[in-house]
């Protein structure tokens, strides 16, 4: 049996043109189950939702079911009323009829009384006409808010029966690839992208009718406050009438008293004096009856007033609205001039700044110069005691010269000379070189003393040792060096300093030791100055020429 052979078409870069198309329709299909797990994520996330709106139905269903039970409540404390306002009626018509009883039983009826009997009797028919006819104000707010419930009814139920359907074949993938693979991929992409709209779609109304519920529901809270409102106004209605009927009863046990009175008054024979007394209890019985009524049909009247007055909730809410606007005002008002002192403050605070950085710099400057002048007094300080060998020149010395005036300048000439090889050629051993120098204007017997002219001594004491290895190289060690110098003025004072030498002596650091020595007078001073290292000993020979600038 032989295997049928399978020519691939080679492309240009020698790949197989079936596997670019096989690997192609692979990434197109890892393609598609990453937006298919995108889909159900979002159908998942379109269900989570649906849940939550599920459950904000309940609840304003619940709500709904409560306003109901409510409207029922406040039905029948309007039927309470309304019988409480018919018993005060049938009481009133009791007490009239009492009235009119006692009235027919007198023999002569005064006239002032009936008068005011007959202005009662009119009041009491106005008033009945008034409340039998009642207020129809309760039974259209409950006819509204009963068409309100019923539409929120039905949006509700709108909103319960659109449930979301689930995606149909959302998970079916296929393993094996075949001829119309890419063609039914594309299929299930228009099918999932479709249902996605849908999806969309369906949620965009469920949103709408949402908002139409809210929007309802912030409706009956608004009815269901004013509801509230009214039902709090119609219980002090109803404790004001409460009142009323107890004084009521009370005047119809008054008036039953006094009927059994007059009863046993009729009955009995009575004298002038009895019957002048009854007429006295009788006029004083009528006055008291006329301003009983009069003070009833007054509190009538006035809740009657009451009662027809318009609740006025416009007007608080415009009064509280410029109250919040003016707080708000002044609200802004303080946070701009808060604003603006934030802004000066930052601006000082930057000035301040400003100034603490130049006063660090300042404060830098005038340490770096401190430092530099401590340095230089150091120097100063070192220049003045630095050794040096002085050497009085053989031979007696030159005349006095006078003093120079207050500018001098000089020269220097300096010549090096090494030590000659004999003393070199020494094992060791220790010399010492003292030179003194003293002022060429007058001649002194001793550096000790001190004359009004002002004298400069100097001395130096050095000790060198010198060893020879055995290969014959020579080594010299300075082992101690001590100077001293003594200032004389021409106040006769006397100062001694002492300090040890530095290890390096420059030529440049001597002229300025003795720039002094030179503005006293002097003519010319040899200097003879050891320079030592550790390789070598040099001899230096300074040579100092003043001259006069004039």
């Amino acid at each position: 049996m032989t295997l049928p052979q399978v020519v691939f078409n080679q492309g240009n870069d020698g790949t197989s043109v079936f596997e670019d198309r096989y690997y192609r329709l692979k990434e197109e299909r890892i393609e598609l189950q990453r937006q298919l797990g995108a889909i159900e994520q979002e159908c998942l996330l379109l269900r989570a939702k649906n849940s939550r709106l599920e459950k904000s139905a309940a609840q304003y269903e619940k709500g709904f079911v409560k306003r109901r039970v409510d409207i029922e409540e406040e039905k029948s404390t309007v039927q309470k009323h309304k019988r409480a306002l018919q018993l005060i009626t049938k009481l009133k018509r009791e007490t009239r009829t009492l009235q009119l009883r006692c009235s027919a039983s007198r023999p002569v009826p005064a006239p002032r009384s009936s008068s005011t009997q007959g202005g009662c009797r009119r009041r009491a028919s106005r008033t009945d006409n008034k409340e039998t006819l009642g207020d129809p104000k309760d039974d259209s707010v409950i006819q509204l808010l009963q068409s309100r419930l019923d539409y929120a009814e039905q949006q509700l139920q709108d909103v319960l029966t659109a449930q979301p359907s689930q995606p149909n074949d959302a998970n079916e993938t296929t393993s094996n690839p075949e001829p119309g693979l890419n063609e039914h991929f594309a299929w299930e992409l228009q099918q999932l992208q479709s249902q996605r709209r849908m999806d969309e779609a369906r949620i965009h109304a469920q949103n709408r009718k949402l908002s139409r519920i809210l929007v309802l529901h912030s409706e009956y809270k608004a009815r269901y406050e004013a509801a509230t409102k009214e039902m709090d106004f119609h219980q002090a209605e109803c404790e004001d009438l409460r009142g009323q009927l107890s004084s009521l009863q009370n005047v119809d046990s008054q008036n039953r008293f006094l009927e059994e009175k007059l009863r046993v008054l009729c009955r009995a024979s009575c004298t002038s004096t009895e019957t002048d007394e009854r007429k006295r209890s009788e006029e004083v019985g009528q006055r008291q009856l006329a301003d009983l009524q009069a003070t009833i049909q007054g509190m009538y009247s006035r809740h009657i007033r009451e009662r027809s007055a318009a609740f006025d909730a416009a007007g608080q809410l415009v009064s509280i609205e410029e109250r919040m606007n003016q707080q708000e005002a002044d609200l802004r008002e303080a946070t701009s001039s808060l604003e603006a002192q934030n802004e000066v403050n930052e601006s000082l605070h930057q000035q301040l700044e400003e100034s603490n950085d130049a006063l660090t710099v300042s404060r830098r400057k005038a340490d770096a110069l401190t430092e530099e002048l401590s340095r230089c007094t150091q120097r100063i300080k070192e220049l003045q005691s630095r050794p040096s060998d002085m050497r009085q020149l053989d031979g007696p010395p030159p005349p006095p010269r006078p003093r120079q005036s207050a500018d001098v300048s000089f020269s220097i000439t300096v010549t090096s000379v090494s030590l000659s090889s004999d003393i070199l050629a020494l094992h060791g051993g220790t010399y010492s070189v003292q030179c003194t120098h003293m002022n060429l204007c007058d001649a002194l017997t001793s550096p000790r003393e001190v004359d009004s002219s002002g004298v400069v001594s100097f001395r130096h004491t050095e000790s060198i040792s010198v060893r020879s290895d055995g290969d014959g190289s020579k080594h010299a060690t300075r082992h101690l060096a001590e100077s001293s110098i003594n200032f004389a003025v021409i106040s006769g004072c006397q100062l001694r300093e002492e300090s040890k030498l530095s290890d390096d002596q420059v030529v440049g650091e001597a002229c300025v030791l003795f720039r002094e020595l030179l503005d006293s007078g002097g003519d010319e001073i040899f200097l003879d100055v050891v320079s030592f290292d550790a390789r070598r000993v040099g001899l230096l020979h300074l040579k100092f020429d003043v001259s006069s600038l004039s």
